[in-house]
């Protein structure tokens, strides 16, 4: 497992990977289960090739968002992988979203109207992207260049993100920067 999060009901939802019906691939993995830990259900994302789940989050509707990479193409290129659920897994939606190069989800928002913003890495810099409620793309942006790395961000009070993180400048260094959405 790769997250963990309480729940409103004061159980946990779970994100990670396991072993896919062929052995040789994974499939992302999303779980709950109540306070004592008991799983209420536990749900596989994915096809052919290898998925991951990285990060989840409850919706204030009770649904519940994972995010992570898939592969949907070929074995040398990931995509960010984004799944919504509803309030006992069953898939409501899944969607991915990248280009040529490798990309991942690491943490997503869930705003008030419904959609999300979900922080994620590229092998060109920060990937930062914002789709509605249904998971549609509403715009994406990579920030930086490959020696970028986003670990966690927030909404600003002006409607755009504020993002941490660390840079590879021969050493590393941390950052902190603030982006316009859309």
């Amino acid at each position: 497992m790769y997250y963990l999060q309480q729940t409103e009901d004061g159980g946990f939802i779970l994100a990670g990977m396991t072993t896919g019906n062929s052995g040789s691939f994974k499939d992302a993995l999303l779980a709950k289960t109540d306070a004592q830990g008991k799983t209420e259900w536990r749900r596989t994302f994915g096809g052919d090739k290898s998925e991951e789940g990285y990060y989840a989050l409850q919706t204030s509707a009770g649904e519940y968002i994972l995010t992570g990479k898939a592969q949907p193409r070929d074995i040398n290129d990931d995509d960010l992988y984004l799944i919504k659920v509803d309030a006992t897994g069953n898939s409501l939606w899944e969607k991915t979203f990248g280009g040529s190069k490798n990309e991942s989800g690491e943490m997503i928002l869930a705003e008030a109207d419904g959609s999300l913003a979900v922080l994620g890495r590229s092998d060109n810099g920060i990937y930062l992207l914002k789709t509605d409620p249904n998971g549609n793309l509403a715009w994406e942006k990579i920030i930086g260049d490959s020696t970028y790395a986003g670990d966690a961000f927030c909404q600003s009070t002006d409607e755009g993100y504020v993002i941490t993180g660390s840079i590879f400048t021969g050493g590393l260094d941390g950052f902190l920067l603030k982006v316009r959405g859309k």
